[in-house]
């Protein structure tokens, strides 16, 4: 007999029941693929997945010998390729270590970095009114020049190192300055279209004909081999039952904390980040998947 909503370990709710032991787990990967695991409730309003969390989750799971199966629901735009790319691999290790196969769920968004570390997956269930794809990289900084010009703002720049003002804001940048930055993002570029042709087993050719920056929907997604099945919550399952083998199991989610633990702990990150965040971060070159 199926229930709902049963208490099972402390950290676990038990979202379909039965007698068996054998379990299968959704973690919920909602918002920015970050680096920073100090990002605060507060900041935007918005989750972050981080490789500190999917590090703990992994573990979590590796503990419960009655795990069988892996359903990450994803619902994210991308982010950090650094981020992604560990969490791309924590995920690979963790399958080689255990052999618990990883379905991938693709909510409204499953973006750039989000279809990155969702490439990784023995299998991707997606909607059919999916956002997905978007494999690329971009580097965006702005020229300020004539609105400091017209406000009369003169910014004075010191530096050791010819390149050190590398998207300076307040100057054009130059032709030496771009190539530098074009390799840069083409290095990051050719790593997204090894890694998801290594996900997917797909030649990179054809991957790299399919990484122009171009969303999907979930149905072109299927036909262009990026995903392998249209559907939801219970196809996931379904997937994930079938690639552990098993016939009879629970379905149990992870819990994070309560409200107050978070937005408690989203108050003291905040404040530890703006005491400390603009003094001890050096300028960096960001990249986004």
């Amino acid at each position: 007999m199926i229930g709902f909503g049963k208490k099972e370990q402390s950290n676990q709710e038990i979202l379909i029941n039965s007698d068996s032991d054998n379990k299968i787990v959704t973690v919920q990967l909602t918002g920015i693929i970050s680096s920073n695991d100090n990002k605060g409730l507060l900041e935007t309003g918005m989750g972050y997945i981080t490789p500190g969390y999917i590090e703990k989750t992994l573990r979590d799971i590796q503990k419960d010998t009655d795990i069988k199966a892996v359903i990450f629901d994803i619902n994210s735009p991308g982010g950090s390729p650094v981020a992604s790319d560990q969490i791309y691999e924590d995920i690979k290790e963790f399958k080689q270590q255990t052999n618990i196969p990883v379905v991938f769920l693709m909510r409204d968004l499953a973006t750039s970095g989000g279809y990155y570390i969702s490439s990784i997956a023995d299998m991707i269930v997606a909607n059919p009114a999916t956002i997905t794809g978007s494999i690329g990289v971009i580097t965006e900084s702005y020229n300020l020049e004539g609105l400091y010009e017209k406000l009369g703002i003169e910014k004075l720049t010191f530096k050791q190192g010819k390149y050190k003002d590398i998207l300076n804001e307040s100057r054009k940048i130059t032709d030496a300055e771009k190539e530098i930055i074009d390799q840069i993002g083409k290095n990051t570029y050719q790593m997204f279209i090894k890694r998801v042709a290594e996900g997917r087993n797909m030649d990179e050719e054809k991957v790299k004909a399919l990484a122009t920056g171009q969303i999907y929907s979930g149905n072109k997604a299927k036909e262009l081999g990026l995903i392998d099945d249209l559907g939801n919550f219970s196809e996931a399952v379904y997937q994930a039952k079938s690639l552990a083998n098993i016939q009879n199991f629970k379905v149990v989610r992870f819990k994070s904390g309560s409200f107050w633990e978070q937005l408690v702990n989203g108050v003291k990150q905040n404040f530890n980040l703006n005491i400390f965040g603009n003094l001890m971060t050096p300028k960096t070159l960001y990249q986004q998947y």
